[in-house]
């Protein structure tokens, strides 16, 4: 058994995490006017960082009998015999340090001219270019670090002890003891005197990168009334992507050899038409139609052509990989009705062609290999259904009563994901990150100076990472959120507010395979905000 707590020394970070975070963001534009011609630009710089220094860690190991529970939805692990500090031997003290930056310079100017393409009904032409720069790196270190003496057991540390009383888990997962966060915090881990310090390559070097990307687009649109109930707006789209990265290559198993930095280059074009239809059938009535098409860039890290080894795992980048592509048309009837409120229901297909998905196989039946591949294609089809309604119809008080209902049916399958083995997986799979159940409600009462919202959000199970088969897939099981919300007035310039969310206590929770068989489960309780709000104006 191991104990491990996370802590950072003293200063800024208080002996807490500290997660520095900082944003800086420049703008300049503007819109001009030549005769018919509409134009307007901008510019803007974007730098956002976060740094997370000093991040310490303590672990401690022990061999007992242990007590194996049977429910697997909860397990749960009790020790035979009581054990105490002095039953723990030091297993490591380590050090590391996080930064990530990332820069962001965009430009976009767009043109606009009135046109009549039909003799019927007014209508525009709009074109323009757009250009975004971003650059993201990551430097990561990560020390480990060996008493010169001491430490013959977690007893030479202070401890903490935690009884559960209020742990959200249940006072059945009892935390037990630990080091105290003041104590690791203390130590002079940089004293060589007493402590032996070895900086950890394949804790960090496969994580540090350094990617930029170099997008340029153009657009042409036509936005035309056929008549005064019809109109059409269509256009075309085309971007060109410049991707340049470095990573590293590290083995755990072979650190003599070193690292090598290794770096590729790649670059494609989209070409995104789209076309929108709508038809006014009465005045509060609209129904439309839209077939369009859309890009998601891979992540950063994936395109990395980095390769590192820990211990019987191995994990690698693709800078192969494509952008995923949809073809999408959706459906959509709206109706407003003369007081506040919008009925709207709607049906959606969609068609992704070299989605993204993590591959894990076996390499000669020792080593587990981790890489992100691109899908064959995907399907998406379902429906959503929307009602929102000021009951300003009823009398009282009640007119001031609103309500808000979503729901949203999808169904997903995909092809040409590889198993275990490199073979593509047999049966139906669902697209990972889609769930086929959402449903969203609210109810809510505006008056002359009180307000107040109650929320509900349910998200149906889905699965949320492919393993090597069936067995190990992960899956986000299901969840319900209930959140309120309230304002009072006081005067015009102050008001009260309050917030309690996650009145459910809705836990974050994975399970592989079948939905009793838990992965990982995080309780975070209720939050309440309240506070004072004075607008000066």
């Amino acid at each position: 058994m191991k104990q491990k707590e996370v802590h950072q020394p003293g200063g800024r970070t208080q002996n807490r995490r500290l997660e520095d975070q900082r944003m800086q963001n420049y703008t300049l534009g503007g819109k001009h006017l030549f005769g018919k011609l509409k134009f307007d630009w901008m510019g803007s710089y974007a730098k956002a960082s976060e740094e997370r220094p000093n991040e310490r860690h303590i672990s401690w190991k022990s061999e007992y009998a242990v007590n194996n529970g049977t429910n697997l939805e909860k397990p749960i692990h009790t020790p035979v015999n009581t054990i105490s500090p002095s039953d723990f031997e030091l297993k490591e003290i380590t050090e590391e340090y996080q930064y990530t930056e990332e820069e962001d310079i965009n430009f976009f100017a767009n043109f606009e001219l009135p046109a009549n393409f039909f003799n019927q009904e007014e209508g525009l032409v709009k074109f323009g270019v757009r250009g975004r720069f971003k650059n993201k790196n990551r430097d990561n270190n990560f020390f480990e670090y060996t008493p010169e003496g001491g430490f013959e057991s977690m007893a030479d540390t202070d401890i903490v002890r935690y009884n559960g009383d209020d742990f959200l888990a249940g006072e059945q997962y009892r935390p037990g003891f630990f080091t105290s966060p003041e104590y690791l915090g203390s130590l002079d881990l940089k004293n060589s005197d007493l402590f032996e310090e070895e900086s950890i390559p394949d804790e960090y070097l496969g994580e540090n990168f350094e990617v930029s990307e170099n997008v340029y687009a153009g657009y042409i649109m036509a936005n035309q009334h056929l008549s005064d109930k019809f109109s059409v707006l269509a256009g075309i789209r085309v971007e060109s992507t410049e991707i340049e990265s470095t990573g590293n290559e590290f083995d755990a198993e072979n650190p003599e050899a070193g690292f090598s930095e290794v770096s590729d280059e790649s670059s494609y074009t989209n070409i995104l038409p789209g076309i929108h239809l709508k038809y006014d059938v009465t005045d509060n009535t609209i129904l439309r139609l839209a077939w369009t098409n859309t890009l998601a860039r891979p992540n950063y890290i994936d395109l990395v052509p980095y390769r590192q080894r820990k211990d019987d795992e191995v994990s690698t980048g693709n800078p192969e990989l494509d952008p995923t592509t949809s073809m999408n048309f959706d459906f959509m009837a709206e109706h407003y009705y003369r007081s506040v409120g919008l009925l709207s229901g709607g049906v959606f297909y969609k068609r992704l062609d070299n989605f993204i998905y993590t591959n894990r196989s076996d390499i000669d039946n020792s080593l587990i290999l981790f890489k992100p591949f691109n899908g064959e294609d995907a399907t998406i089809y379902g429906a959503e259904v929307s009602f929102q309604r000021q009951l300003d119809f009823l009398p009282g008080f009640a007119k001031n009563v609103g309500v808000f209902l979503n729901y949203t049916y999808l169904h997903s399958e995909a092809n040409g994901i590889r198993n275990e083995d490199g073979d593509i997986r047999e049966g139906d799979l669902e697209l990972p990150g889609s769930s086929p159940n959402m449903f969203n409600a609210s109810l809510s009462y505006s008056g002359k100076r009180f307000s107040a919202r109650l929320s509900g959000n349910f998200s149906d199970a889905y699965l949320d990472e492919l393993g090597g088969n069936a067995f190990e897939d992960r899956y986000y099981d299901e969840q319900f959120f209930l959140d309120f919300n309230m304002t009072y007035s006081i005067n015009k310039n102050l008001r009260f507010y309050g917030k309690l969310n996650n009145i459910t206590n809705q836990p974050l929770r994975y399970y592989q395979g079948v939905s009793s068989r838990t992965m990982q489960m995080e309780y975070y309780s209720q939050r309440l905000t309240v506070g004072l709000k004075y607008d000066l104006y």
